[in-house]
């Protein structure tokens, strides 16, 4: 079966929604979540990754590589 492309966006914003409330219940680490998220995104091959780690990493205070 070959999805869409709006169709596989919205596939991999509910992954990646869904992985972000995972680890974010269960990571004591809040900069840690970050770089999960990041590496499930890059796992995902989702195209802004970098800017989502970034974003992610501001909104919780950590340091920025």
């Amino acid at each position: 079966m070959k999805l869409s492309r709006p169709a596989l966006a919205a596939l991999a914003a509910f992954v990646f929604g869904c992985s972000a409330f995972t680890t974010a219940s269960s990571a004591v680490n809040p900069c840690q979540v970050c770089y999960d998220l990041y590496n499930r995104c890059l796992q995902l091959g989702q195209l802004d990754c970098d800017y989502k780690r970034d974003d992610c990493l501001r909104r919780k205070n950590c340091p920025l590589q």
